[in-house]
């Protein structure tokens, strides 16, 4: 493709971009380093280019080179390792001046606020924090206080709670006490509190419009705000392999400008006095979504386009979109860890780099008749496929490092939602302008409406496909992912005559990734996976089978890993849970469980029967909650048998001795058709039911659900079959331990989370 070719300073955008981003790890003293370095050999190229005049372009063209790279490493130093050393001398009590940006969060428990420093004692300063504030705290944006607060490093705790830093946020501010604010002043303006305003402002009226979950969906389209939208919709689209479509990025700047010029050339404007007014819309636009970065590499890259038009009478895609990312990370040094402006680079770099010059070779003229527009159409979704497959390819990488998992029916369901989604895109800001006439208004709205709701229905559709996302924790998926990478990133830079041939590399990929998984899924066919879990005396048992989970809760409620059930199904490439198994009611589960349904695809909860009042309180909150994200719950009595994943069961047993405690110690049996592994309670005695399966089991887990007072282990018991024995803590070995003679047994350390697994069939 030879993709700089002629384009220089796309080079040098690339090196400050790879320096900045291999910086921004490192220590401070080795950007210091690094950009030392870079400054010395720009030093050495200067000299050569004074005495070596038969060379003299080759070392101006180096000389750029490492000034580009010197650039990266000392701005990434100076912006980020300085700032965050000058911030972090402030800590302890002060006297603080600030004025509120906007709010962040409020629970029952605290307020969070995004504020600019001013002032900290006597010494004037320009410091970003977050500062905490009681519940009922009610300040707005723009608002100027003098408090007496507590300043920390940013992730310490505070009040009970730990905030990891955002972005050039370097310490956070507590405020303990009410009394000791005082309001100096309100309304305070400057750009960001006056388009947080605006777009505050904007975001109520919506609301007032549209109703709740239209506007929260419309929010998330034109505005960036996806913080009223509902998690289990976020996983349907993230599931889909169309999210995105909720990130304002260079789909939304296209369709939304594209749209406005629509209008201007009607309007019969010059293209001169379009490109200035739409590079003022676009700004305009970018402020209204706080300044996200990957609406801000679009909105850049279309100014340069602009410029070039206005100055140059020339643009170049290519170089606009490496100068457009070199800038924002000048600009702003945090955004090298931007996943979003990761994933809006490389998906447009695909486009721009591969699917342009690979589709306008593939176009031929359109033919008359019915066959012409039948091939015309054909054309046209193989080009949708295409784009879509390309995109994917080049974002593999960034989304095997940070999600794991990749969506397999993203090529169907752009095809059919993106061109949906480009029409809601629309008619968001023309629904926003007419929803209040008669009529017209009443009618976009119900329009509006229906589309956001066909939007969601078809990545929910999407996202319960059995199969929707394939994970990519398998190890040969790493090695793939790299080298085709590798392959691409070459064929990029080499002179391709034959522009197609830069898809061999992925085509290949998708190859051997398929024959790796279908071999593996072919060596594993009936093998189950078994992994036990356990922190603190609190347990979990996961079954894993190809893309699936069941989970079986063994916690003792008061600690539960509930919210780390999709973490762990993961580990065991798993992309959906099957079937979760309570084995006991909290009063905490509920909630917990609520999240857990909002965030992970699930099939079907277990629920015990009931044994008191309160339990089904928790019971029927937990029915309620699966209800509404369509999860199947289904009772079972204790010592029944609960079909599992394929072929798998289980049965869940209680102590009822202990019943009476307020908690009951819970055991339980997993099996296939071939063999079992029984979890035994070390806090009771197992019951004459449960006997029977020890003595057949080919594994033993002895854990704590909760307990503290150890049982005694039945000397009657035969447990000659049984092949391996697991402790989940080494007192439980030394408690149980001489009971089994010369077993095969683990032991696994007290201390923090332990995990082991055992294959069944």
């Amino acid at each position: 493709m030879n993709l700089f070719k002629n384009r220089p300073f796309a080079l040098f955008c690339l090196i400050f971009i790879l320096i900045a981003s291999i910086a921004y790890s490192l220590p401070a003293n080795n950007k210091l380093f690094l950009a030392c370095v870079a400054l010395s050999a720009v030093l050495v190229c200067a000299l050569l280019c004074a005495v070596w005049k038969s060379k003299r372009i080759a070392c101006i063209f180096a000389l750029l080179c490492f000034l580009f790279a010197f650039c990266a490493a000392a701005s990434q130093w100076a912006f980020v390792d300085l700032k965050r050393e000058a911030a972090l001398g402030y800590s302890g009590d002060k006297d603080i001046r600030f004025v509120i940006v906007s709010e962040e969060y409020s629970s029952e428990r605290l307020s969070e606020y995004i504020v600019k420093i001013e002032q900290i004692d006597d010494e004037r300063v320009s410091l970003r924090s977050v500062v905490f504030l009681g519940f009922d705290a009610d300040y707005k944006a723009g608002d100027e206080i003098y408090a007496r607060a507590v300043i920390s490093p940013a992730g310490e705790p505070i009040l009970g709670f730990s905030r990891s830093s955002d972005e050039g946020i370097y310490i956070h501010t507590a405020i303990y006490d009410d009394s000791d604010m005082a309001l100096i002043s309100s309304g305070n303006t400057d750009i960001e509190i006056i388009f947080g305003k605006l777009r505050r402002y904007v975001s109520e009226y919506m609301d007032s419009l549209f109703g709740k979950d239209t506007s929260a969906l419309a929010r998330a389209f034109l505005l960036g705000d996806k913080s009223e939208v509902p998690s289990q919709t976020l996983r349907d689209f993230r599931r889909a392999g169309v999210s995105h479509i909720v990130a304002v990025s260079g789909l939304h700047i296209s369709v939304l400008i594209g749209a406005v010029e629509l209008l201007l050339r009607k309007l019969y404007i010059s293209k001169g006095i379009r490109c200035v007014l739409l590079s003022v819309v676009s700004l305009i636009f970018l402020a209204m979504t706080g300044f996200a970065m990957s609406a801000c590499r679009a909105v850049i890259m279309l100014l340069f386009v602009y410029f070039c038009y206005l100055f140059v009478q020339e643009s170049d895609a290519v170089t606009s979109l490496f100068a457009s990312v070199a800038f924002i990370m000048l600009i702003f040094p945090h955004s090298v860890r931007d996943v979003g402006l990761w994933l809006s680079f490389l998906a447009t770099l695909g486009i721009v780099a591969v699917y342009i010059p690979v589709s306008y070779h593939m176009r031929k003229p359109p033919r008359k008749g019915l066959a012409g527009r039948a091939r015309s159409v054909l054309r046209r979704l193989v080009f949708a496929l295409l784009l879509t497959f390309i995109c994917n390819i080049f974002i593999c990488a960034v989304v095997w490092v940070v999600f794991g998992e990749i969506s397999a029916v993203s090529l169907i369901s752009n095809i059919v939602i993106s061109p949906i989604s480009e029409v809601f895109i629309v008619m968001i800001p023309v629904v926003t302008l007419i929803g209040r006439l008669p009529l017209v208004g009443e009618l976009g709205i119900s329009l509006l409406s229906t589309l956001g709701e066909g939007i969601t229905y078809l990545c929910g559709c999407f996202s319960d496909i059995e199969g929707a996302v394939i994970s990519l924790g398998y190890p040969f998926a790493g090695i793939i992912i790299l080298i085709m990478s590798a392959a691409v990133a070459v064929m990029l830079v080499i002179n391709l005559k034959k522009k197609w041939k830069i898809l061999l590399p992925p085509l290949a990929a998708c190859l051997a990734f398929a024959l790796c998984l279908g071999g593996y899924n072919f060596i594993r066919r009936g093998e189950l996976d078994a992994s036990c879990y356990s922190y603190g005396g609190n347990d979990m048992i996961v079954l894993t089978k190809g893309y699936s989970a069941a989970v079986c809760d063994l916690s003792s409620g008061a600690y539960s890993f509930v919210a780390g059930a999709t973490s762990i199904a993961s580990e065991n490439m798993a992309t959906e849970i099957s079937e979760y198994v309570l084995t006991h009611y909290h009063s905490r589960q509920s909630a917990t469980l609520d999240a857990i349904f909002r965030n992970t695809l699930m099939r079907k909860i277990y629920l015990p029967y009931p044994s008191s009042y309160e339990e089904y309180l928790i019971m029927s909150e937990i029915i309620e909650c699966a209800s509404e994200q369509g999860v199947v719950a289904e009772l079972y009595e204790y010592g029944s048998r609960i079909e599992l994943l394929d072929d798998a069961w289980c049965s869940v047993f209680a102590a009822d001795s202990l019943r009476d405690s307020g908690h009951s110690a819970i055991s339980a049996v997993f099996g296939n058709s071939e063999e079992l592994l029984c979890y035994i309670n070390a806090g009771t005695k197992p019951a004459d039911a449960f006997d029977g399966l020890i003595s057949e089991s080919d594994y033993l887990i002895f854990g704590r659900h909760g307990v503290t007072e150890l049982a005694e282990f039945s000397p009657e018991l035969d447990i000659s079959e049984v092949k391996q024995i697991y402790f989940t803590d080494a007192e439980l070995y030394r408690h149980f331990g001489a009971s089994f003679g010369d077993a095969e047994v683990y032991i696994t350390p007290r201390e923090g989370a332990t995990s082991f697994k055992v294959v069944l069939g």
